[in-house]
C-alpha cells in the first residue's frame, strides 16, 4: 500500500492524502493583521502551484476579516527549501514594511530573521516559538498522527480502500501553535471562535463574499468556493500584491 501527500492520482494500491492547511493560515492571518503597525504583511513562498496559492489567499482573507486594508506582499522562493534565499527575500520584505512575515518553505529560518530583525513571524509545518520567543505569534501545524494510525490499522485489518483524504481540524490532520501573549485579548477569542467554525465544518476560509485581485467577485455571499474549484486555485483575492507566471497551466 502506497499513499502520496499531496498527490491526485489513485490505484488499486495507492491513495492521497493532504491537510486544509487553509484553516489555519485564516487564523494566523488574522493573528498577523491585529499586531502588524504598518499594514504590510510579508510572505516567503516556494513556487506557485494551486495548494501554495490557496495558503496565501486564506492567509490574505483572514488577514482581512481584520483589517480591510491589509496588504500582502509575496516573495517567491526558486525551491521549497533554500535557507540563504529565504533571508535574502525576507530582509527584502522588512525593508518594504512588512513588520509580519509567514512562509510556506522547509526551514525555520523566517522566524530566526524575524526575531533578529525586531518583527514578528508565523510558523509553519511546526511551533517554531523556541527559535524566535519574541517574534513568534504561532504557527500553522500538520498533525498526521491520527491519520497515520487509523491507515497503518486499516491496512492491518484488511479494511483499507483507496481514497482522496483532504482534512482539516475536524479530521485532526491541523493545528494552531499557541498564541503569543502580544495578541489582544479581543483577537484571541475570535480566532478561538473561528477555529471551532472550522472544527466543527460550519465555515469554510473560502466563505463569499470574495473579490479577487482586479475587484471582480468570484464567491458571491453566502456561498462557498468548491473543493474542486480550491484545488484549482489560480487568481489572488484582493489584498494580495503578486505576480502569476503567465501559463498557468505550467501549476502543478
Amino acid at each position: 500500500i502506497f499513499l502520496k501527500c499531496g498527490g491526485e492520482t489513485l490505484a488499486d494500491n495507492l491513495g492521497t492524502y493532504l491537510a486544509r492547511m487553509e484553516q489555519p493560515r485564516y487564523l494566523t492571518g488574522m493573528v498577523a493583521a491585529a499586531v502588524s503597525q504598518s499594514g504590510q504583511l510579508g510572505f516567503v513562498a516556494m513556487p506557485p502551484n494551486p495548494e501554495v496559492i490557496r495558503e496565501i489567499n486564506a492567509f490574505t482573507l483572514g488577514a482581512r476579516s481584520i483589517n480591510p486594508e491589509v496588504r500582502v506582499q509575496v516573495a517567491w522562493m526558486t525551491a521549497g527549501y533554500e535557507p540563504s534565499q529565504e533571508i535574502q527575500l525576507g530582509q527584502s520584505l522588512i525593508a518594504a514594511g512588512c513588520d509580519v512575515l509567514s512562509h510556506h518553505t522547509d526551514s525555520p529560518q523566517i522566524v530566526q530573521l524575524a526575531q533578529d530583525a525586531g518583527v514578528f513571524a508565523i510558523g509553519y509545518h511546526s511551533d517554531m516559538s523556541s527559535l524566535g520567543q519574541d517574534a513568534h505569534l504561532t504557527a500553522c501545524m500538520h498533525r498526521w498522527d491520527r491519520f497515520y494510525t487509523d491507515t497503518v490499522t486499516a491496512v492491518l485489518n484488511d479494511t483499507w480502500q483507496s481514497t482522496h483524504t483532504w482534512q482539516g481540524f475536524a479530521g485532526g490532520m491541523v493545528a494552531l501553535a499557541p498564541l503569543n501573549e502580544i495578541i489582544p485579548p479581543s483577537v484571541r477569542q475570535q480566532v478561538g471562535e473561528q477555529q471551532v467554525l472550522f472544527l466543527t465544518e460550519q465555515s469554510s476560509p473560502f466563505s463569499g463574499p470574495i473579490y479577487d485581485q482586479q475587484g471582480v467577485l468570484r464567491v458571491a455571499a453566502e456561498e462557498v468556493l468548491s473543493d474542486q474549484d480550491q484545488q484549482q486555485m489560480d487568481w489572488w483575492v484582493a489584498g494580495v500584491e503578486a505576480d502569476l507566471p503567465q501559463d498557468m497551466d505550467s501549476l502543478g
